[in-house]
């Protein structure tokens, strides 16, 4: 059985990712990632994969934030580093796709 419906999620994300880069809220890299998973996810679980991505980036960014905090660090120099949100982008779906596969037994 095809999974195309996973396309129309697909093209939905490469569109808002695309304005998203274009804005310099997310990274291209991002972007391309997150395209690359979502082919491997069930479209059921798609909404609650982009949420706990969104979940798990908030929280590295609270992390992150502390962090400079402590080390007393310019909020010029913060606003250079970004987020690194391919970690919360991989554990995210990673942990959908292995949801998809036990779906499809």
């Amino acid at each position: 059985m095809q999974n195309y419906d996973s396309y129309k999620y697909t093209l939905s994300i490469f569109t808002v990712g695309f304005i998203l880069f274009r804005l310099n809220i997310i990274g291209g890299g991002d972007v391309k990632l997150m395209l690359s998973f979502s082919i491997a996810v069930l479209p059921k679980y798609q909404l609650l994969t982009i949420v706990v991505i969104l979940f798990g980036g908030g929280l590295m960014a609270i992390g992150q934030l502390i962090y400079l905090k402590i080390l007393q660090i310019s909020q010029m120099d913060a606003k250079s580093r970004g987020v690194p949100y391919g970690v919360p982008i991989c554990v995210g779906y990673l942990f959908f796709i292995s949801v998809s596969l036990l779906g499809k037994l």
